[in-house]
């Protein structure tokens, strides 16, 4: 299907609702929905529009594998190619995202799999502790992301360049205006 519309037309074209995503083994189920930029690679493309190169690495990888280990699962593209293209693995997905942490277990739940996922809502470091985490009101915009957070996806950003300001809004002094943004 992809071959009939151009790229720049299929990626501003939200895929809203269940589909088929096949792999190299088999298939499984994915839940697009208007904000996620995954599906419509997917939908459009298949697994190789998405992280192609890599996936098909991970794909290798896990034909014979027990144990999966999905850290920043997201919403769960490599866990459930890794469900689909091994019956019998068992699959910790990790994602620490509340909002995106339910698509993940939705998709399982889609697919049937819960029994072979254990899904767990926390973010994974070298030390314990505990860490601010900020998660955006709109998943469409990141523009009023703290410094150093996602805020580089956003397409209406104007992050300043001199201070880092994600929201391009520095007072006379040069510091960043990210409390005076409203725009999420």
């Amino acid at each position: 299907m992809s071959g009939r519309l151009p790229r720049s037309v299929w990626a501003r074209l939200s895929v809203d609702g269940i589909f088929e995503v096949p792999t190299s083994v088999s298939r499984f189920s994915y839940d697009g929905s208007a904000d996620d930029v995954d599906a419509r690679h997917l939908y459009w493309r298949g697994l190789a529009g998405n992280e192609g190169e890599t996936l098909s690495v991970f794909q290798e990888a896990v034909i014979g594998a027990s144990v999966v280990v999905d850290v920043g699962a997201n919403r769960g593209l490599y866990t459930l190619t890794a469900l689909a293209d091994n019956p019998t693995a068992h699959v910790v997905s990790v994602e620490a995202s509340p909002r995106t942490f339910e698509h993940l277990t939705s998709m399982i739940r889609l697919n049937g799999w819960e029994d072979r996922v254990t899904a767990v809502n926390a973010a994974a470091g070298a030390e314990s502790g505990t860490l601010p985490f900020w998660v955006p009101r709109s998943p469409l915009c990141l523009e009023c992301a703290p410094s150093g957070s996602l805020s580089s996806f956003c397409r209406r950003r104007r992050r300043d360049r001199r201070t880092g300001c994600p929201a391009g809004r520095t007072d006379r002094d040069g510091r960043c205006g990210q409390d005076r943004c409203r725009r999420c």
